[in-house]
């Protein structure tokens, strides 16, 4: 009973078969769109008999040798009034998606009806592989092979882009056989090999033609001949393979893995086998971000390997669709965020200028409704720096670095000379400075943000694991090429912290990297160059752990000249003790470790106010504003921007091509001969060389202009984006060169957390207040305990072995004298230094 029920689902599934066929054959004659696919070239003069008959024009571009490719859209069978939801072949297109492989044989049979007779075709224009194509064909079609094994075209199914993309981490049992949609990103790409798909043999005896079809990697060939003739004459023909007849398809394996973000922490990310066929082969490389689409299928063993597997199997995905994508995170906008982008994007197109700054009257009349007006209008009052903020709003301060790093996410313009040079418009920057000032932090949020990043760390990375490196695969001992994290980071960004770790053989690896933008491979054989178009965004700590001042500012940082100057923005963050500042730090850490947001700036106005009851009374006061719900809520212009609006916004940005305009040209020569001229002033004065400014400052001038350009959707590179850019230049320098000091004009000026000046500060104000005291005593000597200098020492957080070595070293120079008991010191002259 159950083997008839069996029968008769077969024979239903039979029927249903032929009726799908016809209707598909009628899809293929009767669909019309004035809109071709465009991926595979399928528009042509020579089809335009057929009007707006989109599938006919395919057919008839196969049939006149002018293409390969039979590309059929979901969009189009969703819009074919029979596969409709309330159609008569609604369960098509669920049948298609579910079970691709037995349908896409079905296509080919319904292609093959339709297809046309060849009208523009001359002998001139023939191959030789196309007469021995259509030979095999026709010998194929008179043995009853099935059209899907003898058709010289291939069909690709196009997916719908509302079509959800399923992550690799989720592809299961369920999905083998179906059509799957999936976002990952190539690691490993092999060689292009011919594959056989049909085997043809002669029989010796009679002559007879047999042909065998391969489904797998592997075959089993055929030795005795089944043809009637054979059997009518009791014989056994020995069967000679014809090679020469055999249909071979091009064929590629290639290794994808999972975005990033999609891995869940502390999990390995998951890589799968990816085969391509056809006219799809060679357009995958280590590094790209893709979105494939294609059949999730077993691997089909046979003979001995069959046995060996036992239940289990391998899988792969064959990939019927490639598209590339620069973006490996989703984007998802609140109704607020996607009425403010889109009315910032509508200022910018009615200005030929973009977004001038101000441009709040503009926004503010474009809205509808007036609470969404006074909003954006609030929004727009400094979107540059909420922006920057924006970038790990939980890190006190460094907007100056915040700010480079905002202009880093948007990029600057590549430019490709007619010579074929190419300027790079990517921006790198270097994060120097001591531990614990949120270096790492930094990097693991740009990460975060930005749409591509790959995240890596100096000592754990090699520099065949930055660039690329040649491996052999240990089944077919294939040489195939693998991408490190910079090829990985093809239009995104690379974040290597703990730089100065690296081995110096492994740094000079990213050198090509950070100018050319490609990798170049010489190896085993192997000769090619990859694209490696990302940004560099390093961290470091000085050579001895912490900035020693003693040392000029390129000998902390231990880089080679060749390196440094290929960071267009080099800052130094130094852990300064400075009151005010660790109080607004120490209120920002707490307000985050309470609220898990950062405070605004109405919270920090109110709880920074001066107390005169002491710390202990201010510090009460403060966690009862802060525990007020009113005066914690945060205004709208305060609130950073989420993470979906910066990466939509940064997408928006990167669209625009902005260019330097003539009069700005006089004004970036003058700045750039000014910073050199400084330079030499400033090298003449001591020994030491703190910047090294080359011609690729300019480039980066020039570089940071565009991307400030980019902000306000402007083609245009505007005067105040210049002067941000070369402000922007000057305080990275500055930093560098004059560590710790904040003041422009005093140029000479020595780091003020030098711990000399700040200990022989400490003694001078412990004088001052003394002698403030024996006002009326000025006869009596001063003498200071050490014991209380020692306290003030250790309260500023320096060592006692410091204060010691400076009152040696003042006692020496004749400042200084000590009591015989070596408690007390004093000034050899009664004035002050």
């Amino acid at each position: 009973m159950l083997r008839l029920e069996k029968s008769e689902n077969a024979h239903e599934k039979v029927r249903i078969y032929a009726d799908h066929i016809k209707v598909l054959t009628n899809f293929f004659e009767d669909f019309e769109s004035c809109v071709a696919h465009k991926e595979y070239g399928l528009i042509d003069s020579s089809c335009n008999m057929w009007g707006n008959k989109k599938y006919k024009r395919q057919l008839q571009m196969i049939s006149n040798k002018c293409s390969k490719v039979l590309s059929l859209e979901i969009d189009d069978l969703l819009s074919y009034s029979p596969f409709q939801e309330k159609g008569e072949y609604s369960d098509i297109i669920p049948s298609i998606l579910t079970n691709t492989r037995r349908y896409i044989q079905l296509i080919y049979i319904a292609a093959d009806k339709c297809m046309p007779p060849p009208s523009d075709i001359s002998l001139s224009t023939l191959k030789i592989e196309d007469l021995s194509e259509d030979k095999r064909s026709e010998s194929m079609q008179a043995c009853n092979v099935p059209p899907y094994l003898r058709c010289s075209y291939e069909i690709y199914i196009i997916p719908n882009l509302k079509m959800p993309i399923t992550p690799l981490r989720q592809v299961r049992a369920d999905f083998v056989g179906g059509y799957v949609r999936m976002e990952c990103i190539v690691i490993r790409v092999a060689n292009v090999k011919p594959r056989i798909q049909v085997v043809s043999y002669t029989c010796e005896i009679c002559g007879a033609n047999i042909w065998q079809a391969v489904e797998g990697p592997s075959y089993m060939p055929l030795f005795d001949c089944q043809s009637t003739t054979c059997k009518n004459n009791k014989r056994t023909g020995n069967l000679r393979c014809n090679i020469k007849e055999c249909k071979f398809i091009k064929y590629q394996e290639v290794r994808v893995q999972e975005p990033a973000d999609q891995v869940p922490t502390g999990n390995v990310p998951r890589t799968i086998k990816v085969v391509v066929l056809g006219e799809n082969t060679r357009r995958l490389l280590p590094g790209m971000y893709v979105t494939l689409s294609g059949i999730f299928l077993p691997v089909v063993k046979e003979g001995f390997q069959a046995l060996k597997s036992g239940l289990t199997a391998d899988t792969y995905l064959e990939a019927h669709h490639i598209y590339q994508s620069i973006s490996s995170k989703c984007i998802n906008l609140t109704e607020d965020e996607e009425k403010f982008l889109g009315l910032l994007e509508e200022s910018s197109k009615k200005s030929n200028d973009g977004l001038n700054i101000p441009e709040i009257d503009k926004i503010s009349n474009t809205a509808t409704n007036s609470g969404i007006s006074l909003r954006i209008s609030r929004l727009y009052s400094d979107l540059y720096t909420r922006l920057a903020n924006s970038i790990a709003p939980e890190i006190f301060g460094m907007l100056d670095v915040k700010k480079g790093l905002l202009l880093q996410l948007v990029g600057g313009v590549t430019n490709l000379v007619k010579d074929g040079m190419k300027i790079r418009g990517n921006i790198h920057i270097l994060l120097m400075g001591d531990p614990g000032v949120a270096k790492s932090q930094l990097l693991t949020q740009i990460t975060k943000i930005a749409p591509r990043a790959i995240y890596a760390t100096g000592k754990g990375s090699s520099g065949v694991g930055l660039t690329a490196s040649v491996i052999r695969d240990q089944v077919t001992s294939e040489i195939t090429l693998e991408g490190g994290a910079l090829v990985l980071a093809d239009n995104g960004l690379c974040c290597i912290d703990e730089f100065d770790k690296m081995d110096e053989s492994d740094r000079t690896a990213i050198h090509e990297v950070m100018e050319q933008q490609t990798v170049s491979i010489a190896k085993a054989g192997i000769t090619t160059t990859l694209n490696a178009r990302s940004s560099v965004l390093a961290a470091a700590n000085p050579v001895s752990g912490r900035y020693d001042p003693k040392k000029s500012p390129v000998a902390n940082m231990n880089l080679p000249d060749s390196l440094l100057s290929r960071f267009d923005l080099q800052f130094l963050l130094l852990d300064i003790p400075d009151k005010d500042k660790d109080l607004m730090l120490a209120y920002h850490v707490l307000h985050v470790h309470q609220y898990d947001k950062a405070p605004g700036k109405k919270v920090f106005n109110k709880s920074l106010t001066p107390n005169q009851d002491g710390i202990r009374k201010g510090r009460a006061k403060v966690r009862r504003r802060l525990n007020d719900n009113e005066d914690n809520k945060q205004d709208d212009d305060e609130r950073p921007f989420s993470t979906s609006f910066m990466r939509a916004f940064i997408e928006k940005a990167r669209k625009y091509e902005p260019l330097i305009p003539s009069e700005l040209v006089p004004e970036i020569v003058e700045h750039y001969v000014e910073m050199r001229k400084q330079e030499s002033l400033e090298q003449s004065k001591d020994d030491w060389r703190r910047s090294y400014t080359t011609p690729r400052a300019l480039l980066g001038i020039l570089r940071l202009s565009q991307a400030l350009a980019r902000l306000r959707f402007s083609n245009i590179v505007e005067r105040y984006d210049f002067e941000e850019a070369t402000r922007l230049m000057i305080e990275s320098k500055r930093s560098v060169t004059k560590p710790g000091d904040n003041s422009s004009n005093n140029i000479n000026k020595n780091r003020k957390s030098d711990f000399r000046d700040q200990i022989i500060e400490i003694i001078r104000d412990l004088h001052q207040k003394q002698a403030n005291k024996n006002l009326n005593r000025k006869d009596e000597l001063i003498q200071l305990n050490i014991s209380d200098i020692e306290s003030n020492v250790i309260h500023r957080g320096l060592l006692k072995k410091q204060m010691e070595l400076v009152i040696d070293e003042y006692i020496e120079l004749g400042v200084l004298y000590k009591s015989p008991n070596g408690q007390y010191i004093a000034f050899v002259t009664d004035t002050s230094l």
